[in-house]
């Protein structure tokens, strides 16, 4: 089993190092791509090092050295990979021991899969970052729970059940290139945030994905006080604006791959719920009264809001 492990690197100077070891344990990781996205600290001297120690470690810039975010950072990384199974890793996150244990079981037993993912679990870098921070992660893994052979993880990742079990982290994802080679486009390079989740929503659309180690976790989040996603706070205006962005990314690829209509109906009032969690009490209260007049069902949809006004 021959494997690309892609790591997008920003602003990761004091970790990347820790990450690319975490990723060299492994004899099927033939190959550790890192995309340095023009950070403002020493990352690209380390990763330049880091490339210069380890023969399996190859170092990518975007044209003209240019910073372009995570998502091109990981598309042009897919590019570059020239391994069949394609693997992917936060610069300041790492991998568990038994990271690939469930990939090598099929692989030893001849069996195959378009992708497979496992459990996520968290590591603090201060006991500052924990204290501050902690209360954004609710329970002890990320992942889909008690997922059955059968079932669609595009519409479970998409929301679409009564009951939302979890989501799928991209450092316990591993998945075929030729998988990603039917996605007519693999991530949005225009979100800054959230990317990785709405390019697992379109994944389980076009790949059939099986749960691998789900009891104990694969791979570590690292949280430190310069995290990105953790400096916008769930209760804030400016997570539903970002959440607004990717519901918005996924109608374009709805109508573009011209998806049942149910999905389509599900996506746009998903559009009208972050709009208005979005928005101002006024602004609010008058596209609630747009959008409940046409269509009621919306109202489902705007549990998110309710909870945005009460905790204001």
């Amino acid at each position: 089993m021959e494997i690309a492990v892609i790591i997008p690197v920003y602003n990761a100077e004091a970790y990347v190092a820790d990450a690319v070891q975490s990723a060299l344990q492994f004899e099927e990781v033939k190959e550790v791509i890192l995309i340095e996205d023009c950070s403002p600290d020493n990352a690209l001297a380390v990763c330049k090092e880091l490339e210069r120690q380890h023969e399996r470690v190859k170092l990518y810039q975007h044209e003209n050295g240019i910073n372009k975010g995570a998502g091109a950072s990981r598309n042009l990384g897919i590019q570059k990979a020239t391994c069949p199974y394609i693997a992917f890793l936060d610069a300041d996150d790492l991998f568990l021991t038994n990271r690939f244990d469930a990939e090598r079981e099929y692989w030893r037993e001849g069996k195959d899969f378009d992708a497979m993912y496992g459990a996520l679990g968290i590591h603090f870098y201060s006991q500052e970052a924990q204290e501050k921070y902690a209360s954004h992660f609710s329970s002890k893994f990320t992942v889909v729970r008690n997922f059955k052979a059968g079932e669609s993880m595009f519409e479970e990742l998409l929301g679409i059940n009564e009951k939302r079990r979890g989501h799928i982290h991209l450092d316990t994802l591993t998945v075929r290139k030729v998988v990603l080679a039917r996605m007519p486009m693999h991530f949005q390079e225009n979100l800054r945030l959230h990317q990785d989740y709405e390019f697992t929503i379109r994944l389980g659309y076009y790949a059939q994905v099986v749960p691998g180690i789900l009891a104990q976790a694969i791979a570590t989040r690292g949280v430190h006080l310069e995290n990105r996603y953790t400096k916008v706070g769930f209760k804030e205006k400016k997570y539903y604006r970002n959440q607004l962005l990717v519901w918005e990314a996924l109608d374009r690829w709805a109508q573009e791959e011209g998806l049942a209509a149910r999905y389509k109906q599900f996506i746009a009032r998903k559009i009208y719920a972050y709009k208005i969690a979005g928005s101002y009490f006024f602004s609010a209260w008058s596209l609630f009264l747009k959008y409940l007049l046409k269509e009621r069902q919306v109202l489902k949809e705007y549990r998110i809001y309710y909870r945005t006004m009460l905790n204001r």
